[in-house]
């Protein structure tokens, strides 16, 4: 069955390990498969620049991390499934963009299930390290009160009980990417003060049937300016931010829906930063602008660094 699976976008990819890579971050089982072809970026089609930190696996908020490495082109994903039932995955961090959405409570208790049922604290670690395998390595992690357990595979040597838990996760992580795509444009990568950067970002549709995008804010959408040091950052802190398009935006806290029929792409407003941070002061330097979706499901693209002169 995983043999067969199909990622990115309906097209079937397979991975073949350059190195083993096993690390062991927190609690959990795993499953490795075999997949095929070469692997692009997720969220863009553009170069990858790094975007916002990913949640730190020894937070009291995740219950669940999957990590898929190896390959031939350094495959790293990650998806987090938190207390709260947001699940998201992030693709190559920290190269690309994120998404997430909410689990129902019946899908977040068939999981809490799966684990239970499948002994997940029992099962150990599925790796001969003396030999090398032609798949990815899955190291999955799983938090239960204060049991916490993480386990490594590969599809050549994971045991039913592992197949079956990662076979679910792996669901949950193709779906979700092969749901939407977020796409980030700036009309400049340089610029000086006197002048001003417009945005926009754009959210494609790649199912077979309309995704339905639920938020609360004004908008499905906001920009984010954070300021960088230089061109070499890993990741995009909170207190890092200087602009946000959406602090200058109000509307009432109503729920709001938005549709995007199958395979269909949806423009978002274009937006004009005039280079002054929130408390309208000029900035020089380098930034980096994440554009997000704060629906659900919703996500940020990549980040695209811009020079201040």
């Amino acid at each position: 069955m995983l043999d067969n699976l199909e990622l990115y976008h309906g097209k079937s990819f397979h991975f073949m390990l350059c190195r083993r890579v096993f690390i062991v971050v927190l609690a959990l089982s795993a499953f490795v498969l075999t997949i095929s072809c070469e692997h692009d970026g997720l969220f863009s089609h553009t170069e990858p620049e790094p975007v916002t930190t990913i949640p730190d696996i020894n937070s009291d908020e995740v219950i669940v991390h999957l990590k898929i490495s190896g390959g031939s082109t350094g495959i790293e994903h990650d998806l987090f499934i938190l207390k709260n039932r947001t699940l998201e995955i992030y693709d190559n961090y920290p190269d690309n963009g994120s998404l997430n959405r909410i689990l129902s409570q019946e899908e977040m208790d068939q999981l809490r299930l799966l684990f239970s049922d499948n002994n997940f604290f029992s099962i150990q670690n599925e790796l001969d390290e003396s030999t090398d395998s032609p798949a990815l390595l899955y190291e999955i992690t799983y938090k239960q009160d204060d049991l916490v357990h993480t386990i490594a595979t590969n599809s050549s040597e994971a045991s039913n009980r592992a197949r079956a838990i990662l076979d679910a996760l792996l669901v949950y992580f193709n779906e979700l990417r092969e749901s939407l795509n977020i796409l980030l444009e700036t009309d400049k990568t340089e610029i000086t003060t006197s002048r001003y950067l417009r945005m926009v970002m754009q959210v494609e549709n790649n199912s077979d049937r309309d995704l339905e995008l639920v938020y609360m804010q004004g908008q499905a959408f906001d920009y984010v300016v954070y300021q960088i040091s230089d061109n070499q950052f890993t990741s995009l802190e909170p207190k890092d931010e200087i602009w946000r398009w959406s602090l200058n935006y109000n509307d009432e806290l109503v729920e709001k829906k938005l549709s995007i029929p199958a395979h269909q792409m949806r423009e978002f407003k274009e937006v004009v930063w005039n280079i002054q941070t929130d408390e309208k002061e000029q900035i020089r330097g380098m930034v980096a602008i994440v554009g997000e979706l704060v629906s659900t499901p919703g996500g940020k693209s990549r980040a695209i660094q811009i020079k201040i002169n």
